[in-house]
């Protein structure tokens, strides 16, 4: 099927916020506006029509610093960190946005932001939801509840023959049981290969993908998770399929090799947490100056 038509750009960026503003002060490496400048750049240079932003204090700061003056933005409320920002030159607000309660962590509450947007070329709207998911909530039971409560908001909001476009960092791996839930309403068009597919970009169904793109995302920890959409049609995104763990590419403790930013593990040499600037950091990355792993603090590593 060709992939012609009305096509959007979709991305979701995790911006790793407490290291990038060096908010605690151990991770000098990004002291003194550094890795926003590094941060402003990679979206800069990555050009879309609709993003969602995970781990974001100030959506107004990092449109401006990246330049995205034609967009338009969802400045959420103090404790959600999931705002999104839309190109003005295609689409015009018709409702929203708004923000709903989906869960609550040990960090903070858990929440679905969204805005009904018209596209001004097609009169199509889309309707855009992004979300920071809670942690510790993806198996089981617990783990459908928190895809219903998704749906559910979408749901109550979505209005007929709108097109639903929502991004997100899970925090959950891709086979466990919150995204299995969600891919049994939408489609699952693009997930990151970094964190164990926790970022994905979903759509409804009859959605096209035209293409995926995962761009090393640095300064953050994340990937900039990217796919172009198209609303009425095109080609279907592949399902997710099992992925057997190679041992051979495992460090010799069971560590995942450089260059994964995956969890840190307590003994090996690439993924650390560094005690001195409180980083986690693999091998290659810059701001790790020991080779000792330790546990990640919970107290800074803020998800």
């Amino acid at each position: 099927m060709v992939c012609s038509g009305p096509k959007v750009a979709v991305a979701t960026y995790n911006l790793y916020w407490w290291c990038i503003s060096n908010q605690f002060g151990n991770c000098p490496q990004f002291a003194v506006g550094t890795g926003f400048n590094q941060l402003y750049e990679r979206i800069s240079a990555n050009p879309v029509d609709l993003i969602g932003f995970q781990e974001c204090e100030d959506v107004e700061q990092v449109t401006a610093g990246a330049g995205l003056v034609n967009f338009g933005y969802y400045s959420t409320p103090r404790g959600n960190d999931a705002p999104m920002a839309w190109s003005l030159a295609r689409f015009k607000v018709i409702e929203g946005p708004a923000s709903e309660w989906v869960a609550q962590d040990s960090y903070s509450s858990r929440w679905l932001n969204w805005v009904r947007l018209l596209e001004y070329d097609s009169n199509d709207v889309i309707f855009f939801a992004n979300t920071h998911g809670p942690l510790g909530q993806c198996t089981g039971e617990q783990g459908k509840k928190v895809a219903q409560g998704y749906l559910r908001s979408i749901w109550r909001h979505l209005k007929p023959r709108d097109t639903v476009i929502f991004t997100g960092d899970f925090n959950c791996r891709i086979l466990d049981q919150t995204l299995v839930t969600l891919r049994e309403s939408l489609q699952d068009c693009a997930w990151d290969t970094v964190f164990q597919a926790a970022d994905h970009i979903f759509s409804g169904h009859g959605v096209g993908l035209c293409s995926q793109e995962r761009v090393d995302g640095a300064p953050s920890d994340h990937q900039f998770l990217k796919a172009v959409l198209l609303p009425h049609g095109g080609p279907k995104p592949p399902k997710p399929k099992p992925k057997r763990q190679n041992k051979s590419a495992l460090a010799p403790h069971g560590c995942p090799e450089a260059p994964s930013n995956g969890p840190c593990c307590r003994h090996c040499g690439s993924n650390r947490f560094c005690p001195s600037n409180g980083g986690c950091y693999a091998d290659g990355q810059q701001g790790c100056p020991t080779a000792t792993c330790n546990p990640v603090s919970k107290e800074l590593l803020l998800l």
